[in-house]
């Protein structure tokens, strides 16, 4: 009987590793024939909320992309491609990385809306879609009370 045991659960763990039931939650989905995906590109610049001066060394960031630092005008460019492909579900987030050194701000997490620039294929490319010139303003973070 014991036998038996030892032989189902060896057939059910082998089918499950064949369906993908070991994959490792934590990785980005990967890209895989019959996905739907699609090119965007996210362009702009950061700024002081109340100069409206570029703030260098900010992280911009959105949903799977690469992150990118904003250069010494606060100028930042995302080119992606998506897997999979999520055209409704943009949030843009720019944290302050550098500390002190360019002043301090508040992070800001924004929505962004794309617009598609070229056509898909037909099939499972979606097409390609941009944003461009988005402009994140910056709050200057209130000083801290080191007495707490």
């Amino acid at each position: 009987m014991r036998t038996i045991y030892r032989l189902l659960a060896g057939l059910v763990g082998g089918m499950l590793s064949l369906t993908g039931c070991g994959d490792n939650p934590f990785e980005s989905p990967r890209a895989e024939y019959g996905s739907p995906s699609a090119n965007f590109r996210l362009t702009g610049r950061v700024t002081d909320a109340t100069t409206q001066e570029g703030i260098p060394g900010v992280q911009v960031r959105f949903r799977y992309a690469q992150p990118d630092t904003t250069d010494a005008s606060g100028a930042f460019d995302i080119p992606q491609q998506r897997y999979p492909y999520y055209a409704e579900e943009n949030l843009v987030r720019a944290d302050d990385i550098d500390g002190p050194e360019n002043g301090d701000y508040d992070s800001l997490e924004l929505p962004v809306t794309f617009e598609q620039t070229a056509p898909g294929d037909g099939n499972w490319f979606m097409g390609s879609f941009e944003r461009l010139g988005f402009e994140i303003p910056l709050t200057p973070a209130k000083p801290r009370d080191k007495t707490q």
